[in-house]
């Protein structure tokens, strides 16, 4: 391939010496170039802001979008998809070099939640209207507790005062004072959703109450036992 690479103004061509820097062939140059542009094309018709789409996502839109002359309204080839994918990525990690603010190039997905603890947000949320960064406690403490329920074999319907205890008890080993205290406070609130919403035995419904807690003083070191109490009492 013969074609001369001339780049139309100078942040292309200040990519285009990256790309050779970085041992990209002449070949592989022209053929991204080829994508880049179209892909300038495609916000500039849009009015979109070209960097803003530099990612995987606007990427998927592009491609949706594009129809090749010899495409027919098909769907493009996973090769085509491929070296589009390549081309703009490439142009994203050089454009980022050159000190360009840019979005990720893929987001950061986070892990989806149990279908239990996906309930107790909803819950919160619409019952409590919790600051997001309450939420997100109340959620690991009750993350951590299932988990802990887990390595002692039990189910929800069998959760026990020994349980809540020794729960506390691990934190309290690892964890500052106040932190355990906090921390209290969420397992408090997801017992006590547990009862609301009917996951709790009869029998436990004194758990939401008190739930046998070993709280922490927030001045000395000594840890207080609640006293359980019936739920009729």
């Amino acid at each position: 391939m013969n074609e001369q690479v001339r780049a139309i103004d100078p942040r292309e061509g200040a990519v285009v010496d990256l790309w050779r820097r970085g041992r990209l062939c002449h070949g592989t140059i022209i053929n991204y170039l080829c994508w880049v542009r179209r892909f300038r094309k495609y916000c500039e018709k849009r009015r979109l802001v070209e960097t803003e789409q530099l990612t995987v996502s606007g990427l998927g839109r592009f491609i949706r979008a594009y129809v090749g002359p010899r495409l027919k309204k098909r769907t493009s080839a996973q090769n085509t998809r491929n070296l589009a994918n390549n081309a703009l990525h490439a142009r994203a990690c050089a454009l980022h070099t050159l000190g360009t603010p840019l979005p990720p190039w893929r987001e950061k997905q986070k892990p989806l939640l149990p279908p239990l603890l996906n309930e107790y947000r909803q819950y919160r949320r619409v019952h409590n209207g919790v600051s997001e960064g309450t939420l997100t406690r109340d959620l690991e403490t009750a993350g951590s507790f299932l988990r802990h329920l887990q390595r002692r074999m039990k189910s929800i319907e069998q959760i026990t005062l020994i349980d809540v205890d020794a729960f506390v008890r691990t934190l309290s080993t690892r964890l500052a004072k106040r932190t355990v205290a906090d921390s209290c406070s969420s397992l408090r609130a997801f017992l006590r959703f547990l009862r609301i919403t009917g996951k709790l035995c009869f029998w436990q419904v004194g758990l939401a109450h008190f739930g046998g807690l070993i709280w922490p003083t927030p001045r000395d070191v000594k840890v207080e036992r609640t006293e359980f109490r019936s739920a009729g009492a």
